[in-house]
């Protein structure tokens, strides 16, 4: 489903590792289980999704990680802005919004 390629989920972990080790060493008395779950969140929302939809737009991945975490946290930020004042709870969208733009950022990357 996820067009990447064996290059790219290279780079994607060993992104998540070095942020797995930055949260280790910054929360050293925290379950390394927490750890795991909070830095697999916040790859889930911040650079994962942008990863993906700029997969066409630019051609380094420095580029694609930097600009696609930024867009990635704004999308995910005012959509849940938005689906607040319409009535859906942050909690609900906290779950749907980043696994809606993984979806959508792999369906522009494949067909795009």
């Amino acid at each position: 489903m996820i067009a990447l390629n064996k290059n790219e989920l290279l780079i994607l972990a060993k992104i998540y590792a070095a942020s797995l080790l930055i949260f280790t060493i910054v929360f050293y008395k925290e379950p390394m289980l927490s750890l795991v779950r909070l830095t697999l969140s916040l790859a889930a929302i911040s650079y994962v999704p942008g990863y993906l939809l700029t997969e066409k737009i630019f051609e380094t991945n420095a580029q694609r990680l930097l600009i696609g975490s930024a867009i990635s946290t704004a999308i995910i930020g005012i959509s849940a802005y938005y689906l607040g004042i319409f009535g859906v709870p942050l909690s609900l969208s906290a779950y749907i919004l980043p696994a809606v733009l993984i979806m959508f950022g792999a369906a522009v990357s494949k067909f795009y």
